[in-house]
C-alpha cells in the first residue's frame, strides 16, 4: 500500500490557476537507479574528471564537483552516471546528518551506493519535485530506520511508494520559479554575510596586532598595551559531570538550568539562550554551576569555541568557565575568536585534542586600558 503524506490541499496559490492536484507517486514521476564504488585498488579508476557524488559532497542544492573524482574506466567498472537535471538523494547514512541530503545534478556526475537517483520522467516537473521533497524532509527523516555510525538508512521501496499531489505542469513551473528566486536571494544573502564575515576578520586583526588604534573621548592616546595571560584575567575552572551520564536522573524538564554540550554552542553565535537538556537538582551537584553573562569556551574535540551563556548552565569537563573576568566580556570573547584555531597547536597529528585549565591559563594575551578594551 502507498504511503501517503498529509494531503497537498494548497492554501496559499496563485490566482490564475485552478483545479484539483492529481497524486501519483514517486515511482510513477521517475527512473530509479543505484550508483556504487570502483575499486579502490585499482589506480586507473580514480583522479579522472569524473566527479564522484557520496555523502561528504552533497551540501548544496544544484551538484556540479566533488572532492572525489574517478575516471571513464571507474564508471564502467564499478559506478553510475546520474545525467544532468537529475535527482540524487543520500538514502544510507542520513541519520548522521540530522537531514536528507539531496540535491540536482548540475552536469552528468558518478555516483556512490549510498544514493539513489532519480531520473524524472518529465524535465518540467523537475525542480516542483525537488522542492516538494526538500519541504516534506521531516517525513522523509521519520521513515530513517537504524543508528550507529553508517547507519540510517531510508528504504527504496517506502520512498517509491511515497504519494505527492501535484496541479498541472504550468503551476508547477510556476512554484519552483518563485521558490528558485526566492534560493537565489537567499545565496546573494549569505555572499554578503561571508564578505562582511571578511571584513570582520580582517579588522579583528587589525585591532588585535594594533595596527589600530581607538581614542578616548575627546581625542586622547589610550595607554599602551600590556602583555600578560588568560590566568591573570580570571579563573579558569573546568567543568564536571554526573556518571554514568547516560542516568536519567540527572536530568529534568521541569529545570531552568541547562546542561550545555558542544551541540548547543555550535548552534549558537556570540550567546548561548538554551540548551537541549536541563539538569535535575541531583545533576546539578554533580557538575559545574555558571551563572549567567558568563563566558565558557570548549576545551575538548571541538576546542577553543568560546560563548557567553545568557542563562544559568552547568557545564561538564569539555568546558571551562572565565570566572571573575576582570576584562571586558566582549573584549574577551572577541579575543577568544580570533585565537580560536590556534588552540590546534597544542595538539598532536591523530590524537584527539583536549586543552586543561594550565593550558589556558597560560595563554597570552595583550590588554589595552578597559576603557579602550569597550571601545
Amino acid at each position: 500500500m502507498s504511503k501517503k503524506l498529509k494531503k497537498n490541499v494548497p492554501q496559499l496559490r496563485f490566482p490564475e490557476f485552478k483545479g484539483d492536484w492529481q497524486s501519483k507517486t514517486l515511482e510513477e514521476l521517475a527512473e530509479w537507479s543505484s550508483g556504487g564504488t570502483p575499486s579502490k585498488e585499482k589506480l586507473d579508476y580514480w583522479n579522472g574528471d569524473i566527479p564522484w557524488i557520496s555523502a561528504s559532497s552533497m551540501y548544496y542544492d544544484i551538484l556540479f564537483d566533488s572532492d572525489q573524482k574517478i575516471t571513464e574506466l571507474g564508471l564502467e567498472n564499478g559506478s553510475r552516471l546520474a545525467t544532468k537535471g537529475s535527482i540524487l538523494i543520500l538514502v544510507r547514512g542520513s541519520i548522521l546528518y540530522n537531514r536528507i541530503p539531496m540535491g540536482i545534478a548540475g552536469r552528468d556526475l558518478a555516483f556512490n551506493q549510498d544514493v539513489k537517483c532519480l531520473k524524472i520522467h518529465n524535465k518540467r516537473e523537475l525542480f516542483f519535485l525537488f522542492y516538494w521533497l526538500k519541504a516534506n524532509e521531516n517525513f522523509l527523516k521519520s521513515l530513517v530506520s537504524g543508528t550507529g555510525i553508517g547507519a540510517g538508512k531510508l528504504d527504496t521501496s517506502q520512498l517509491k511508494e511515497l504519494i505527492l499531489f501535484k496541479p498541472f505542469i504550468e503551476e508547477q513551473e510556476k512554484i519552483a520559479s518563485f521558490l528558485r528566486a526566492v534560493d537565489r536571494r537567499l545565496s546573494q544573502l549569505r555572499r554578503k554575510q561571508e564578505l562582511l564575515q571578511t571584513y570582520k576578520r580582517g579588522v579583528m586583526q587589525k585591532i588585535f596586532s594594533q595596527e589600530i588604534r581607538f581614542k578616548g573621548a575627546i581625542g586622547s592616546e589610550f595607554p599602551d598595551w600590556e602583555a600578560t595571560n588568560l590566568g591573570e584575567i580570571a579563573k579558569i575552572k573546568r567543568g564536571a559531570s554526573p556518571r554514568p551520564i547516560s542516568s536519567s536522573k540527572w536530568f529534568s524538564v521541569k529545570s531552568n538550568i541547562g546542561w550545555v554540550r558542544i551541540s548547543d554552542v555550535t548552534k549558537s553565535d556570540k550567546y548561548l539562550d538554551k540548551t537541549e537538556q536541563y539538569l535535575s537538582a541531583s545533576g546539578i551537584e554533580k557538575s559545574k554551576f555558571v551563572s549567567s553573562e558568563n563566558l565558557i569556551m570548549s576545551i575538548c574535540a571541538t576546542i577553543g569555541k568560546p560563548i557567553i551563556n545568557k542563562i544559568d548552565v552547568c557545564i561538564h569537563d569539555g568546558f571551562v568557565v572565565f570566572e571573575n573576568l576582570k576584562t571586558d566580556i566582549l573584549f574577551t570573547y572577541f579575543f577568544l575568536k580570533r585565537i580560536e584555531s590556534g588552540w590546534k597547536k597544542y595538539g598532536q597529528p591523530g590524537i584527539q585534542l583536549n586543552l586543561n585549565t594550565d593550558i589556558v591559563s597560560n595563554e597570552s594575551i595583550y590588554l589595552p586600558s578597559l576603557e579602550e578594551q569597550k571601545k
